[in-house]
C-alpha cells in the first residue's frame, strides 16, 4: 500500500489500524484493533509504502499520518463470493 501527500521526509506512523470481517457462510463477524505503529519516514517526494499480510476476508482499515499532522486513509476490501 502506498500514501501520498505526506511531508518529505517527515516521521510516519500507522493508526486506527481495525479489521471487520464477516463470514458470510457462519454469519459470524468480529473487529480486531491494534496500532499505532512509528512505521518510518516518508520518502522525499512525501510517499510511504507499508505492507501488510491479509490472511482473512472482510474490510482492513490505515489511517496514515505524519509528524506535521497530514493524514491519509486507506480502506482494503477483499474476499470471498459464498453464493
Amino acid at each position: 500500500m502506498e500514501a501520498t501527500g505526506l511531508r518529505p521526509g517527515g516521521r510516519v506512523r500507522v493508526s486506527d489500524i481495525n479489521f471487520d470481517y464477516y463470514d458470510c457462510t457462519t454469519g459470524m463477524g468480529a473487529r480486531r484493533s491494534w496500532g499505532p505503529l512509528d512505521a518510518g519516514v516518508a520518502d522525499s517526494s512525501g510517499r510511504f509504502s507499508f505492507a501488510y499480510i491479509h490472511r482473512d476476508y472482510g474490510t482492513y482499515h490505515y489511517v496514515v499520518e505524519d509528524d506535521a499532522g497530514n493524514r491519509v486513509q486507506i480502506d482494503v476490501t477483499y474476499g470471498r463470493d459464498y453464493r
